[in-house]
């Protein structure tokens, strides 16, 4: 039990970690800067997709999908040790469902669609309005899920934080949870946040990933607690 919570605390914090970080190659890329993204068109889409920055942004976060659940899993295992197991599987089951979201969306618009805009290169150039309509639907197809998949991560943390609270005894992180979670609802309830990452970026963006950053401290929290533990 020691070495599965062990190890599922660090890849909790791993996968917290990539997602937190896996901005930076896309703003390191030249030409990309907080104006034109996220891109509000094709010309912008391509640019943003032929850089090696958004490619390894999106492997970044495919990678950080197996740590998470690695993670989610090893919670479970402790928490249900500890009593608390329904509570742990509500936590991994929204974390598992936000995971699957984001893993197709990472492929989709981090893999296929760099793949077809150098495929459909010369249609584009020559103004195809079918090769740039096939273009639009994959980022499309990526991005206006997005909002329910952060919002899955979102109720995850609040998930999170009434685990540290009552299995833990980590009341200041364990608030910070909750709140983080009542505050996402509240945005999606008013219509501040919305089911479009692309129509909401700057409002949906910090919440989630103030959530990567939770699941990162959550992480970091059962790996001291196994160590106490011993």
């Amino acid at each position: 039990m020691y070495t599965v919570n062990k190890v599922g605390g660090i890849a909790l914090v791993l996968g917290g970690l990539l997602n937190i970080l896996r901005m930076a190659p896309i703003y390191l890329s030249e030409g990309v800067t907080i104006w034109n993204f996220p891109p509000h068109d094709l010309a912008g889409t391509l640019m943003v997709a032929g850089g090696s920055g958004w490619i390894l942004s999106h492997i970044m976060a495919i990678i950080s999908v197996p740590l998470m659940l690695v993670g989610g899993f090893a919670l479970l295992e402790d928490l249900s040790a500890k009593g608390y197991r329904g509570l742990g599987f509500a936590t991994l089951s929204f974390l598992s469902a936000g995971s699957v979201l984001y893993l197709v969306a990472a492929v989709a618009d981090g893999l296929v669609l760099p793949y077809a805009s150098e495929a459909f290169t010369e249609q584009l150039s020559q103004g195809s309005e079918a090769a740039a309509l096939i273009i639009e639907l994959i980022h499309l197809a990526a991005t206006n899920y997005g909002g329910t998949m952060a919002m899955f991560f979102i109720l995850t943390s609040g998930l999170m934080g009434l685990t540290l609270l009552r299995a833990y005894d980590q009341r200041f992180i364990g608030y910070l949870g909750v709140a983080l979670a009542t505050l996402g609802v509240a945005g999606y309830i008013s219509g501040t946040l919305t089911f479009s990452v692309s129509k909401s970026f700057w409002t949906v963006g910090p919440l989630l990933f103030s959530s990567f950053a939770y699941l990162a401290a959550t992480g970091w929290v059962l790996h001291l607690q196994k160590q106490k533990a011993t």
